[in-house]
């Protein structure tokens, strides 16, 4: 399946130098909150094997949960996802999405704005203390 969509510019130039795999720093602190979310695994594009944003995309995409204006970016262990958003309002910003919610709510309501754009999103990773 190839994926038919725009990539903010940012966003080519790191898929263009690490196109995917396990973050050396990757923990986000979510401004103003204690809440922190730890980056697994960047999905690569255009690989054969591992999880890619084809795969992620195709999946997410039959279950019809996932906003139409997000990207999938990366995970998180339990499921939930990193995003890039499409909106020209906001092109490349980071959110995460929590697919946690009963069947027929609306998953718009389970999206958090973490950061403007990927490169203030990386710069704010931290190692995991584990």
């Amino acid at each position: 399946m190839e994926v038919q969509c725009c990539h903010a510019q940012k966003n080519k130039k790191h898929y263009l130098k690490f196109n995917g795999g396990y973050p050396e720093r990757s923990i986000f602190h979510l401004a103003g909150s204690d809440r922190e979310y730890a980056v697994n695994y960047f999905f690569s594009i255009g690989c054969e094997g591992g999880k890619t944003i084809e795969k992620t995309w195709s999946i997410i995409r039959d279950e019809r949960v996932f906003p139409s204006w997000l990207v999938p970016l990366a995970d998180e262990l339990g499921g939930d996802i990193f995003a890039y958003s499409l909106r020209a309002s906001e092109e490349g910003a980071i959110y995460y999405y929590s697919h946690e919610f009963e069947y027929g709510e609306n998953p718009e309501k389970y999206v958090t704005f973490l950061a403007q754009d990927i490169d203030t999103f990386l710069d704010s990773l931290t190692p995991d203390d584990e």
